[in-house]
């Protein structure tokens, strides 16, 4: 289930030409942050490369973008030091990145790293450089030991940051910037040649940059164990229990939407949690052009405070498959109770989520991939003051991104988008639209 966990990366940016930092959960829903904490990166047992692959990919791009709501503020007057400028704003963004993909006797090799710039021209504290770097060894000892063990490295900076716009002290103009490592070790027995026995740990760390945010800073801990039936015929199902502990740095001080917290209420506590999951993980590929990759099980997490708890369903599935041969379609479905990157969150925010993303070959040099999303999302694990109701979001964006390939291996790019939020609370209600050219060079 790799593919279905890496093939959207991030954190979430303001909206560009398909950089580093845009946001991971828009590709596939929001769907990466639940699958992330739902799984740990257990490769397919067999695995067979392209002879013809590049081991060594090369990408440059540069791009320039407008944001009709750079803040994404319902009223620009909430911006703070922000309220005497205009909402929206052009940008510049260009990025470098590698990757490799080696097959070296048995044992499988992959690394990336990438970094993208943005200058803004008329919020330049806006300012800031991301990347996103990794590495991953898929190993085989024999036939009967497998497993993987790699780094990820990523540093964002969130679209959304609805508690800076809410401080009357953000006086600096920073925006909040999050960088996070995961390392992971994940291993597998296979004691017949369908049946294996499947485990692994890993470790997350996220910090970030504006004391605003300090109370998010938080360290996970994972480690699971299960089995794995592959009978060879494109299906693989895995059955695991996986435990999880959160650890945050610092008492909650803030609501996610910026208001302060009363202590006195028994408010500012920690937002550690113990979570226990049984899960059931399944990838099929019947053919070429189609495939399905997701979970579905239950989870319970606990807080110290127990009318923070949940426990329910949560799942994550990612379809693939032809409508034509020029048209490939993406759909995925999702309920979670993880934060997205876009929103940074110290609950557990309940989302259910939909995206559909066909790719469209148009002619022989032109790509259209047009998407829609939707996420529905309740903030349970808030604590409210008297009288004041649950947060409850919705959350749209639509739009298309194409290439035009007009030499080999050299694209011009274009991408149109809106984003809307609506919200039970109406200043956190928002409208944002976005359109941006580029070039873009492979090798």
């Amino acid at each position: 289930m790799k593919e279905f966990i890496q093939k959207q990366k991030k954190g979430a940016q303001p909206a560009g030409m398909r950089r580093v930092s845009a946001a991971v959960a828009a590709i596939v829903c929001g769907l990466a942050a639940s699958a992330a904490q739902a799984q740990l990166d257990v490769p397919a047992q067999d695995w067979t490369p392209d002879a013809e692959a590049d081991v060594i990919k090369l990408t440059g791009r540069v791009g320039v973008t407008h944001d009709s709501n750079v803040l994404r503020l319902n009223n620009q007057s909430q911006g703070g030091i922000y309220a005497n400028k205009k909402a929206g704003d052009t940008y510049l963004n260009g990025g470098m990145g590698i990757e490799f993909d080696r097959l070296i006797s048995q044992q499988r090799l992959r690394a990336n790293a990438e970094v993208e710039g943005f200058k803004y021209k008329e919020y330049n504290d806006f300012d800031h450089v991301g990347y996103n770097a990794g590495a991953t060894l898929d190993w085989v000892v024999g036939r009967p030991l497998f497993g993987s063990a790699g780094v990820k490295l990523v540093r964002t900076q969130p679209t959304v940051q609805d508690r800076v716009y809410q401080q009357a002290t953000n006086v600096n103009g920073d925006r909040n910037n999050i960088t996070s490592q995961n390392v992971f070790f994940n291993a597998g027995f296979r004691f017949t040649p369908a049946w294996s026995v499947i485990g692994g740990v890993d470790f997350m760390r996220s910090r970030n940059s504006l004391e605003v945010y300090k109370d998010t800073d938080y360290d996970t801990k994972s480690a699971e164990g299960g089995m794995r039936w592959a009978p060879g015929t494109g299906l693989e199902v895995d059955l695991v229990y996986r435990a999880t502990k959160g650890d945050y740095k610092s008492a909650r001080r803030y609501a996610d939407d910026g208001s302060a917290l009363l202590c006195g209420v028994n408010n500012c506590t920690k937002n550690d949690y113990d979570e226990n999951s049984l899960l059931t993980r399944v990838q099929y590929r019947p053919s070429e052009d189609s495939r399905l990759a997701g979970y579905i099980g239950y989870t319970r997490r606990e807080y110290d405070q127990g009318n923070r708890d949940f426990k329910g369903l949560t799942t994550g599935f990612d379809m693939e498959w032809a409508l034509s041969g020029n048209v490939q379609m993406r759909a995925s479905l999702g309920r979670s109770i993880e934060p997205d990157d876009d929103a940074v969150s110290t609950t557990s925010p309940e989302t259910w989520s939909l995206a559909l993303n066909p790719t469209v070959q148009a002619t022989g040099k032109i790509t259209l991939e047009p998407f829609a999303r939707f996420y529905n999302r309740r903030y349970k694990g808030e604590q409210l003051t008297a009288g004041e109701a649950t947060r409850k979001d919705k959350i749209f964006s639509v739009g298309v991104e194409a290439d035009y390939e007009f030499r080999r291996n050299m694209f011009l790019m274009a991408n149109l988008q809106h984003d809307k939020r609506d919200s039970n609370r109406d200043n956190l209600d928002y409208k944002a639209n976005v359109v941006g050219v580029g070039l873009k060079v492979q090798f």
